[in-house]
């Protein structure tokens, strides 16, 4: 480890204590099963919508990108 990595690990620690070393995307579900997952939504419920206006439909419960549903279409 470098010096500056044990710096900023100390830094994290004295503002985090222990959540700092927590990786961020724990408990987070992973993009490939949520973009499967809308895909089913998208299919199933919301097949009459455009893209555009399925993703302002779902925005506000999911945090993903227009690109990011443009690309699985």
């Amino acid at each position: 480890m470098s010096d500056r990595q044990i710096y900023r690990l100390k830094k994290k620690f004295k503002e985090e204590v222990e959540k700092g070393f927590i990786h961020k995307n724990r408990r987070r579900e992973s993009d490939n099963k949520l973009l499967e997952k809308l895909g089913n939504l998208y299919f199933t419920e919301y097949y009459d919508y455009s893209i555009e206006a399925f993703y302002e439909k779902i925005k506000s419960n999911y945090k993903i990108s227009y690109d990011a549903i443009l690309k699985n279409d």
